[in-house]
């Protein structure tokens, strides 16, 4: 092999190498980072529970035991009651369509999808979703596991008293294997904790 090709294949291999690892370093804090973000979580929630910790309204941690075997719990928050962010009658049951408004983000801050953008969604200006509640990993049903558990505690908006009773608006933490797992999906890393701030308008 010519010298200087060696010389440059070297530098090369070494360039990737040095990516590879650099980019293993990153995962690593990124995995760590929101293992312990659960993990507080935990904590926060068991302090709550024993009383060790008093919380303002909106604040309290709620937490949610899915139905199939995890290592970590879905934790959540009841945001918006002073604004009438209140549901009414039953939640969405497994296959029903539900509507929402949505936020979500990573637990650094970062939004990657959202259909409202204010604090509160505005039906004026706002858009909603609908989907089906029967999301499985791998599923088609176009939405995480972690959705299909808390939309089925969330009651929708009152049809009769819409500004009375808006819908209940949690905000939602869904560990990493009830959502994208190790690979992630698009610009959502693998291992993310993923932060949705929900509010369930109609159940069909």
């Amino acid at each position: 092999m010519n010298k200087s090709i060696f010389t440059i294949f070297i530098f090369a291999l070494a360039a990737v190498v040095s990516g590879c690892k650099k980019d293993e370093v990153v995962d690593t804090y990124w995995k760590d980072k929101n293992y312990a973000f659960l993990d507080s979580l935990a904590t926060v929630y068991s302090m709550q529970k024993s009383g060790a910790v008093q919380v303002e309204d909106g604040d309290s941690l709620y937490r949610l035991i899915p139905l199939y075997d995890v290592n970590y719990p879905i934790y959540y928050k009841k945001l918006g009651v002073k604004e009438g962010y209140v549901g009414v009658g039953e939640p969405a049951k497994f296959t029903q369509t539900a509507t929402v408004y949505y936020k979500g983000k990573l637990i650094d801050g970062t939004v990657f999808d959202s259909t409202f953008s204010g604090d509160f969604p505005d039906k004026e200006i706002d858009r909603t979703y609908s989907f089906l509640v029967l999301g499985l990993q791998g599923s088609s049903s176009g939405v995480i596991y972690g959705w299909t558990e808390i939309a089925q505690i969330m009651r929708p908006a009152d049809k009769k008293n819409p500004e009375t009773h808006k819908g209940d608006f949690f905000r939602v933490y869904i560990p990493s294997e009830m959502a994208y797992g190790t690979d992630g999906s698009g610009s959502i890393p693998g291992y993310s904790v993923l932060e949705f701030d929900i509010n369930m308008v109609e159940v069909e």
